[in-house]
């Protein structure tokens, strides 16, 4: 007996000696040889990496005005765990729906969408790890929630919203918390379902912000709601906005929430991206804009667009294309009206009489030009071809050259180009850029073509028609070389890479010269005889963008489209207006092209391109303040003294200081806001001024100050000052302000402005 129970004694003791012994060799195996092992592992567990985002580069007009920056938006996501554990789908889909849905359409496609991202469950996979998972999801009556997803974020519907569509959605949950309590007050008390989850929630991100709206909404482009850039700017430059993004260690528990006292490392710091500067004026985008905007509701084109160039730089100051969209809004937008098509740089069309210009150009260039001869017009027939005047073929009888300029005879420019001859029409066409892409710094230039063969396509290529499609962009580049000199500029509107931080350039791009097809004499040359286009007022097609302040000079067009490899008839036509100012200073050239506009007539078509013109061409040179061709030269004495004197420094001065300093010049400073100190003045110190100029001196933010009444004011004037306060202008008329009124707060505000001129602008 004893025996026995000494054997099982040895037996247990035994097994609880060789129990510990494993055990023992267990925890050393564990903690010693795998310890390294096993620390990386948890570390891995508990560190997580997250993404420091770079914020985006904002582009810029010239004077810095914002085009596209970065702000505040919000993402919704939606947890199908806690939506089905609370049972509350219904709630939550009709909500969301209504809140993200369009007011007037159908959202059953919406609705469909968001009640199929409320119930998502995992992938097969993970749902047969989570069945064998001890830590399950589990209501209070045992049923397991763990096979849908935690967190869905509703794409893209749900992203980028702005904060009005959040506090509607905060609205929408604090609705559904309330319910919850007055459906089950025992299992969900009010003070304990505040702090639960109900299946929604409303993250913090960052959006693209256009303040401008549709301003220049083809240059810039947009981002959609998945942060991906589409078009314009905002693709073709993206890697120079986007900056790099930074990383960031902290540590968490298993469920991925912040352990308390974590202490965060940066690992890398993010670099923003950087600013893009442009040549574009706000401004002057404003007058583009606001001039195709009456054009397009009256003529109702398919498509109307205008680009503004410095005639000697070829500096783009504004450009726009109608249709347009709000890039705020993109996805209002179908594109089906091609809203998101630039026309001024992707159209392609058979650019009709403006190209006469050149024509006319190079046959000065060879001394072949003889404005005094005569010919006869009506018609020529070229082979089998007849070529007749635009009336029809009946012409004006027998009329000099200069007069078939002014009237854009076909039959003039056929003779002319047969006097150049076919090799050298075609050399001069090449040399004015026309067949290649001008090298415009913005994505989806078209080239067009020259493809002249037989006889009868030279003949037609001398009045802009058959072989021969260019762009809005290739032909303004093209006639400003014709009337700046001579020069061949390549066109661009990035002026310069910009650091956020500094503000300092860190890249800019000068003006490049690709070519000078004719010599400054030819240049001036042609240039006084467009401006007899213009000024003609009994028979120059162009006589309907005369100003009394300016010289202007250019050139209409009126073209038949090709459909179908033919001609089409009805109101198929290609409108246009190409012309420059000031004549015997050349500063700005405009160009303006209607597709297809709605006509009653053919001699309708006129007033399409030209009223536009001549609105943006006399509110830009204003606002440049570039001199009246009737007025003085600048810096010049007479009689009674000194015509100009230099501005004096007020910026920092007291009130007293800034006036005795202007009295003593003989000037008078207007104070504007309240403060002690000038901040900020107009115009800038060292600038020469005539004694008579209005000066302004901010006492406070700029922002800050009242708008101050500019009746009276000519349109320059009132300009200057709405920049100097940071305000955006939109005049209506020509002349001087009779009434104004203003919209908007802060950074935002808008004046608009009647104008009236003090004597009538011919017609």
């Amino acid at each position: 007996m004893l025996k026995k129970i000494r054997m099982r004694s040895l037996i247990i003791g035994g097994f609880f000696t060789l129990f510990f012994l494993v055990l023992i060799g267990r925890l050393f195996y564990v903690q010693v040889i795998q310890a390294d092992w096993l620390t990386a592992k948890a570390a891995g567990q508990w560190n997580s990496t997250e993404t420091l985002a770079a914020n985006r580069g904002m582009i810029m007009d010239r004077n810095d005005k914002t085009l596209a920056e970065d702000t505040v938006a919000y993402s919704i996501a939606v947890n199908p765990r806690d939506i089905k554990k609370l049972d509350v789908l219904d709630e939550v889909v009709s909500g969301l729906t209504k809140i993200l849905g369009s007011e007037n359409g159908n959202n059953e496609n919406l609705e469909k969408k968001i009640r199929e991202t409320a119930t998502k469950e995992k992938p097969k996979d993970e749902n047969a790890q989570a069945a064998n998972s001890s830590t399950d999801t589990k209501s209070t009556a045992g049923e397991n929630y763990d096979y849908l997803l935690a967190q869905v974020e509703l794409r893209p519907e749900g992203m980028q919203l702005d904060s009005v569509k959040a506090k509607q959605v905060q609205d929408l949950i604090a609705s559904i918390k309330q319910h919850l309590t007055e459906r089950d007050p025992k299992t969900y008390p009010k003070n304990k379902v505040q702090k639960e989850s109900v299946g929604i929630t409303v993250m913090e991100s960052t959006k693209r912000f256009y303040p401008n709206k549709s301003l220049a909404a083809h240059i810039i482009g947009y981002i959609n709601r998945e942060g991906t850039p589409q078009m314009g700017l905002e693709q073709q430059e993206d890697e120079i906005l986007k900056g790099i993004p930074g990383k960031l260690n902290l540590q968490t528990d298993l469920k991925g929430v912040e352990a308390p006292g974590n202490s965060q490392k940066i690992l890398q710091e993010p670099v923003d991206g950087k600013n893009i500067r442009l040549t574009i004026d706000n401004n002057i985008q404003f007058y583009v804009e606001d001039a195709l905007s009456e054009a397009y509701k009256k003529y109702k084109p398919k498509s109307l667009s205008a680009i503004v160039a410095d005639v000697n730089t070829m500096e783009i100051l504004g450009m726009a294309s109608y249709p347009n969209f709000n890039p705020n809004e993109f996805y209002k937008t179908d594109g089906k009206k091609g809203e998101f098509v630039n026309n001024a740089i992707q159209s392609v069309y058979e650019p009709g009489s403006t190209f006469k210009a050149v024509t006319l150009a190079a046959s000065i260039q060879e001394n072949l030009f003889k404005p005094s001869d005569y010919y006869h017009s009506g018609s020529i027939k070229i082979g089998d071809t007849l070529i007749k005047d635009h009336n029809n073929g009946a012409g004006w009888g027998d009329i000099t050259y200069l007069e078939g300029l002014k009237r854009s005879s076909n039959v003039a420019f056929v003779k002319i180009g047969q006097q150049l001859g076919m090799e050298k029409q075609l050399q001069y066409v090449k040399n004015f850029g026309f067949g290649e892409k001008t090298g415009l710094d913005l994505a989806g230039e078209k080239k067009g073509k020259v493809i002249p063969e037989r006889d009868i396509e030279y003949a037609t290529m001398s009045f802009g028609q058959g072989p021969i499609t260019t762009t809005a962009i290739q032909q303004l580049t093209a006639y400003a070389a014709i009337v700046n000199g001579g020069k061949l500029m390549q066109p661009h509107i990035i002026k310069d890479i910009v650091d956020p931080k500094t503000g300092q350039p860190v890249q800019s791009f000068e003006p490049v010269l690709k070519g000078e097809p004719i010599s400054a004499e030819t240049s001036k040359k042609a240039g006084e005889y467009l401006e007899q286009v213009v000024s003609d007022q009994k028979i120059g097609t162009g006589r309907h963008v005369y100003l009394d302040d300016y010289r202007v000079g250019g050139k209409t067009g009126t073209a038949q489209k090709v459909i179908n490899g033919s001609y089409a008839g009805g109101n198929k036509y290609v409108v246009s207006f190409i012309g420059h100012a000031p004549v015997e200073n050349p500063q700005v050239a405009i160009i303006i092209i209607a597709d297809e506009p709605q006509l009653q007539n053919y001699t309708e078509a006129g007033d399409v391109t030209s009223k536009p013109f001549k609105s943006i061409m006399y509110q830009t040179l204003k606002y440049l303040q570039v001199p009246s061709s009737n007025s003085k030269p600048a810096n010049t004495e007479d009689q009674n003294g000194p015509l100009t004197v230099t501005m004096p420094d007020l910026n920092g001065k007291t009130v007293p200081e800034a006036k005795k300093i202007t009295e003593e010049q003989g000037l008078n400073v207007t104070f504007l806001g309240e403060g002690d100190k000038v901040q900020k003045q107009l115009p800038d110190p060292g600038v020469q001024i005539q004694p008579s100029q209005r000066i302004y001196a901010a006492l406070s933010p700029i922002d800050n100050i009242a708008v101050p009444d500019l009746k009276g004011l000519s349109f320059r004037e009132a300009a200057e000052i709405a920049s100097f306060l940071n305000v955006k202008v939109i005049p209506k008329g020509e002349g001087f302000v009779v009434s104004q009124s203003l919209e908007g707060e802060g950074t935002t505000r808008i004046l608009k402005l009647k104008l009236q001129p003090l004597t009538q602008v011919k017609q």
